[in-house]
Order: structure tokens, then C-alpha cells, then sequence
């Protein structure tokens, strides 16, 4: 059964070393599988339809020394230059199902190096039995690294001809016999984040790392903004610096601040770095989300730090600081406020809010163009919502002018 986001994976029945007289009940067993009610769970949360369209595929049993499974991106931290293999001694069953504790290798797919090396407890190893079926025996390589580094060479190269076919990231089953490598399967990955090509750097070069502050923090833009949501976005967001710092360039750029792509907007941390540690970072968050705190925490800055500093950031950026600090004042008159009289804050904030309701409703029925109206937010954005009188429209050609 196949659906593009949906893997089944451990879902329905498989049979290893089915003698040949045994192949036609083992076969049935397989399509009985669907009406599990697993199975039916599985594709109820999933939204996917009920229709029992399956197939069953009957392969050669490999006798295998040593097997496992691959992923052509790092599944843990969503590296597309990483590839991850786990592996042990005898079939592959060992590993899917969980018996042993096994190897784990991440490896550099560009370069070769193994980044990541952990080997597992392997004290048992599944193998074909005389009679049919698989037996567990002892293995006493329990300690001792599965694979070769020729092998894993192989592994690496093979899982790249796979990704390349399917044209995204896969995962695969594999297993060596009498020092030959076969592929037993092969499927897309449904499990990994999508990445927008904008954000994908090229295969070795230094990784760019991002933010998406809206799902880490659980705030109401939690799914993907439509196109124009994005574009009235990046506008406000170039408005408010402008107004606060004066000009300073396109700061979603490449080497900018923020980045909008795949319909979300993201903040760009490699570009940070270059201002504030990781410790730093992360105490910003921690009172509002310790989750992401901890996550930001452990960047290795080395890493992930941009290898330029970007063009923003210059001597010119410090004689736009005290102009900035000017025109937010109002923010720091709030904090104390906030601090003083949260009660006087409070009944503030919740004026505001209706007065600026009621003017987003009025603005349904005007003629205002939405460049005119989302000019007028961000004029108001960048003053802290000070009433003004009836809060006017002023269409002009320079989102930065007051």
C-alpha cells in the first residue's frame, strides 16, 4: 500500500526464509495484514482512504552478514548533506525491529568523514534456519563495528543514486552477502521537514541555520502564510526598520535578517551569530520557550555562524542606534509601565485593541488600497498604536517615510 505521505512502516506483515512450499500461505497472511485494525487506525489519523488497494512483493531471502538500514538525510537534526546507517551482524531484522542496540554512522556525503559514530550493543544476530524462518543466535562481535569503511563508502554511493532517482530524500534496506551489497528497498522519506530550495545551501558548502519563531513559540501564524500574506509581511517588517533605523537595504536578502520561503517567514541565526552567542540567544527566549531556548543553547557557533559578516552590519549601523532608541521610546515607556502600573497597561492594551479592531473593520468598506491601509499599520506599528486622528490612510511611495 503507497501513499506520498505515508510510509507504513512496520505496519503490516512481513515473512523471512519462507521455503518455497510455505510461499503461497505466507502470501495470504501478508494481504489479510490490511484488515487489521492497526492498520485501520493508521490510515484513519492520517486522513487517507479507506479503499484496501495492496500489493505484495515476493524477493529472494539474502543470507546476509551484515544488514541494516540508511537514511539519506539525517533524520534527527534534518542535515541533507548527512547520511545515516544503522546496522548489524546477520539479517536486518535484528535492526527494524529493535532487538539490538545497533551501530549508528553519520556520514558527510560530500566529503566522506564520518561526523558521528556510535556503536551498539549487537549480542544477538537473526539468521536463516535450516528448516525455514529465522532463528536468534549469540553474536560475539557484539562490540566490534558491523560495516567497513569500504562498505559504508559503498552504502554512501548507493544511496545516492537512490535519492537522485526518487528525486528527494529516501531511506533503504540493504544487506551484504558473501561481500556483495543489495539493495532490498527503497521509499521516500514522509517524516523530514521540506525545505524551500531558496533555503538549501549546495551540497558542502556551510549550512545556514533558521529559525521559524512562529511555530516555536505556538503563536496564531503557526500554518503557512498565502503569498500575499508573506509579501504584507516582509513589507511591514522592511517599513518598521526603515522608520526605526533609517535605510538600511533589503534585510531578506540572502544575507539579511529574515527569510520568507516556502510560505513562512524565518529568522536568519547564522547572520545573529555574528551579533550574539547562542547563550545569549537562548536566554531571550527561555522566559517565553524553554524548548527553543535549550535548542539555540547547544548551536555549535563554529558551525553555523555565517562566513562573512553580512553587509548590514557595519560602522554605519551604530549612528542609526541612537536615532532608533529615539523613535522606540515609546517601547521602553511600556516596559516601565508594564513594571509600575500593569493594571493602567493593561486597560491600555485592551483599548488599543478595540480601536484598532474597529479600524481594520472600516477599512472592509473603504477604498483604500491594501498598500495604503498596510502603509498606515506599519506607520502606527513603528509609534507603539498612538492615537492619532482617526488613525488616517497616507498612500506614499516610501514605505520608510513618516
Amino acid at each position: 500500500m503507497s501513499y506520498p505521505h505515508a510510509s507504513f512502516a512496520g505496519i503490516f506483515e512481513s515473512f523471512l526464509g519462507v521455503a518455497c512450499d510455505a510461499v503461497e500461505p505466507a502470501v495470504r497472511r501478508c494481504f489479510a495484514a490490511i484488515f487489521e485494525p492497526r492498520v485501520s487506525a493508521y490510515r484513519r489519523e492520517r486522513g487517507l482512504q479507506r479503499s484496501p488497494n495492496f500489493a505484495v512483493v515476493v524477493q529472494q531471502q539474502i543470507d546476509s552478514e551484515v544488514a541494516g538500514v540508511g537514511f539519506s538525510l539525517n533524520p534527527v537534526n534534518n542535515d541533507y548533506d548527512e547520511a545515516v546507517f544503522a546496522s548489524s551482524w546477520g539479517l536486518g531484522s535484528s535492526v527494524v525491529d529493535g532487538q539490538v542496540s545497533a551501530d549508528h554512522l553519520g556520514v558527510d556525503k560530500v566529503s566522506g568523514e564520518h561526523v558521528e559514530e556510535a556503536l551498539g550493543d549487537k549480542r544477538v544476530a537473526d539468521r536463516l534456519a535450516d528448516s525455514g524462518g529465522v532463528i536468534s543466535q549469540p553474536e560475539s562481535r557484539a562490540t566490534e563495528r558491523a560495516l567497513s569503511d569500504a562498505q559504508v563508502a559503498e552504502l554512501v554511493a548507493i544511496l545516492g543514486h537512490v535519492e537522485s532517482t526518487f528525486g528527494g530524500p529516501v531511506d533503504i534496506e540493504w544487506a551484504f552477502a558473501d561481500g556483495q551489497l543489495h539493495l532490498l528497498q527503497a521509499r521516500a522519506i514522509t517524516t523530514f521537514l521540506p525545505l524551500a530550495p531558496a533555503m538549501q545551501t549546495a551540497p558542502g558548502e556551510r549550512r545556514q541555520l533558521y529559525l521559524d519563531a512562529a511555530l516555536s513559540k505556538g503563536m496564531t501564524s503557526n500554518r503557512p502564510y498565502s503569498v500575499l500574506g508573506l509579501d504584507q509581511i516582509a513589507r511591514s517588517f522592511g517599513g518598521l526598520i526603515t522608520r526605526w533605523f533609517g535605510p538600511v537595504g533589503d534585510l531578506s536578502a540572502a544575507d539579511g535578517l529574515i527569510a520568507f520561503a516556502g510560505s513562512r517567514m524565518y529568522s536568519n541565526m547564522s547572520d545573529l551569530l555574528w551579533l550574539v552567542s547562542p547563550a545569549r540567544l537562548a536566554a531571550g527566549h527561555r522566559a517565553t520557550d524553554t524548548l527553543t531556548a535549550d535548542i539555540i543553547a547547544g548551536i555549535d557557533r563554529q558551525t553555523y555562524r555565517s562566513p562573512q559578516r553580512p553587509r548590514w552590519l557595519n560602522v554605519g549601523l551604530l549612528w542609526r542606534v541612537p536615532r532608533a532608541l529615539w523613535r522606540l521610546r515609546w517601547l521602553f515607556w511600556h516596559l516601565l509601565q508594564g513594571l509600575f502600573a500593569p493594571a493602567a497597561l493593561h486597560r491600555r492594551y485592551q483599548q488599543t485593541s478595540a480601536e484598532l479592531l474597529d479600524w481594520l473593520g472600516e477599512q472592509r468598506q473603504s477604498e483604500a488600497s491594501l498598500i495604503d491601509v498596510q502603509q498606515a499599520m506599519t506607520a502606527h506599528m513603528a509609534s507603539g498604536f498612538e492615537a492619532s486622528e482617526s488613525w488616517p490612510i497616507r498612500a506614499t511611495s516610501d514605505p520608510g517615510s513618516a
